[in-house]
């Protein structure tokens, strides 16, 4: 594919902002960083939310928190709990579909 068709391609499809990270707890860094990163173009956010539980703060809590800071975010935002306990940074991928 050459760079004309490939940037075409990508003017074409939809922007997502995925935040993985185990935000235990969520805090107002984590909301700033999610917000900035909409400012990008993108219509809807992934937030991938770690299993292990870190200082007393479980993956429950932290994803109870997340759906309050989604009410003020105007985005489609869907935040997901990764189970088996695998680390969300390391099982992040994009993927390019020509």
């Amino acid at each position: 594919m050459n760079f004309k068709a490939f940037f075409l391609l990508e003017q074409e499809q939809e922007a997502v902002v995925i935040l993985p990270g185990g935000f235990k707890p969520p805090h107002k860094g984590h909301f700033e960083a999610l917000k900035y990163l909409l400012k990008s173009g993108a219509k809807q956010a992934k937030i991938f939310i770690g299993k292990k539980e870190r200082d007393g703060i479980t993956q429950e809590q932290s994803l109870k928190i997340w759906n309050i800071y989604k009410k003020y975010i105007p985005a489609n935002v869907e935040v997901i709990a990764v189970t088996g306990g695998a680390n969300p940074r390391k099982c992040i991928v994009v993927r390019i579909v020509s």
